[in-house]
């Protein structure tokens, strides 16, 4: 007959590893493990290749942000001096609720130089970007939607960017209207 101690042995539980693959956001939480765009080589380079470069790693950061809720690279190729940028920047950090997340609201864009390598009467090159960003939505910390765009959404903006100290900044820009 076999015989049973009555002291029971411990119980190992295993830690459970964080999903290491990228996972867009949604009502069940924030986006995880998004690769954060880089800033291309050529971006570097005040060429007509460098600017459009630079332009679209500038909008791939503000989708960036739109799906992360992490607006740092945005704001890093941004001229200190774009007062509208600021704006933008305030307004969608706002826009999010403390300890909640914002989902969707990818954007991708056909990019066009105006006046080719040639700048404008204030010194700053201008690209015409014509954006259109999937359906975003905010939700709070438990994961209630409190804010949605469920369309697909397209506009245009004139970037006005400038190259000082080697590298592109964004220092202006403006939203077409139609």
């Amino acid at each position: 007959m076999a015989s049973t101690s009555g002291t029971a042995s411990p119980s190992v539980s295993a830690t459970p590893t964080p999903d290491p693959r990228p996972t867009a956001g949604s009502a069940k939480g924030p986006a995880r493990n998004l690769p954060k765009p880089v800033m291309p080589a050529a971006a570097k380079q005040k060429t007509e290749a460098g600017l459009l470069a630079y332009s679209k790693y500038w909008v791939d950061a503000l989708s960036y942000a739109y799906e992360t809720d992490d607006i740092s690279p945005a704001q890093a190729a941004t001229s200190r001096a774009c007062v509208d940028c600021t704006a933008l920047y305030d307004a969608f950090t706002k826009s999010v609720p403390k300890d909640g997340w914002g989902a969707g609201g990818k954007i991708t864009s056909e990019l066009q130089l105006v006046d080719r390598l040639v700048p404008d009467i204030n010194g700053n090159y201008v690209v015409m970007a014509r954006l259109t960003q999937q359906p975003y939505t905010v939700f709070d910390s438990v994961g209630v939607p409190k804010a949605r765009n469920p369309n697909v959404a397209r506009y245009s903006l004139l970037l006005y960017a400038n190259f000082v100290n080697g590298r592109w900044g964004l220092m202006n820009y403006d939203r077409l209207e139609g």
